[in-house]
């Protein structure tokens, strides 16, 4: 059984190289493909416009859930966010919020939900990149109101960080983010916490870029706003913060 998680896990390793070459058709086409696999597995029901809906019928919602079973959910939430990810670097920001969209319905599952904050953070900032203006201006952006999301999401990030998550640093970079997206007074401190603390490169370097992802998308927008303006500057100090973070 265990050969279908690795098999997705080697497609979506492809997956990321194909996207880092700027592949993108070869990488949508890996990522769709562990999907499959692992949906099939899964045994979830899913609509014509492939959104999670329940678990099948005979499964209890309130019945204990195997390790297998777990290990299927999280890889296959993890699986949409790296496609969204990958449809994020297309500059395909719908198609990425879908996608990260879908993860996060796995991830806060009744069934198959774990502790996790990355499709959880993803999907807001997605949201962000998708109407950078409409978000500034406190406007719902697909169908979310990100500002009031972003403050659910911090609360969830730090359960986690309280509990099962504690010390992660991939917690702790999302942390940051959100303090960073909100305006939170605590964003320098987070930073700070997060420059101790930091051990693995990659979590810096995935960070860094998508706070480059950003302030590329806010600093092209024709009309400026108090709000840009404030969040560019939090992240200018970010990047400064994780540039020194960089190995080499």
């Amino acid at each position: 059984m265990t050969d279908v998680i690795n098999r997705a896990r080697s497609l979506r390793s492809r997956a990321i190289s194909y996207r880092e070459r700027g592949d993108w058709v070869a990488a949508e086409r890996a990522h769709k493909e562990a999907i499959q696999l692992l949906r099939a597995d899964l045994e979830i029901a899913y609509d014509e416009t492939e959104e999670p809906l329940t678990p099948d019928s005979h499964i209890d919602a309130g019945a204990p859930v195997s390790p297998y079973v777990l290990q299927l959910a999280q890889e296959l939430a993890q699986q949409w966010g790296s496609l969204g990810g990958t449809y994020r670097a297309k500059g395909d920001y719908v198609q990425s919020i879908d996608a990260y969209d879908a993860g996060y319905m796995l991830q806060i599952n009744s069934v198959y939900g774990h502790d996790d904050s990355y499709n959880l953070v993803q999907r807001l900032i997605a949201r962000i990149l998708s109407d950078p203006s409409a978000w500034a201006e406190g406007k719902q952006v697909a169908g979310v109101n990100v500002d009031q999301a972003m403050i659910a999401a911090k609360s969830e990030v730090e359960r986690q960080l309280a509990g099962p998550r504690k010390g992660d640093e991939w917690a702790l970079a999302d942390r940051a983010i959100l303090c960073t997206l909100m305006g939170s007074a605590e964003h320098a401190v987070v930073w700070a916490d997060l420059n101790k603390r930091a051990t693995q490169a990659y979590v810096v370097t995935a960070t860094l870029n998508m706070l480059k992802d950003v302030s590329s998308r806010l600093a092209a927008q024709p009309a400026k706003s108090p709000k840009l303006d404030h969040l560019l500057a939090r992240i200018n100090t970010a990047e400064q913060t994780l540039s020194r973070l960089q190995p080499g």
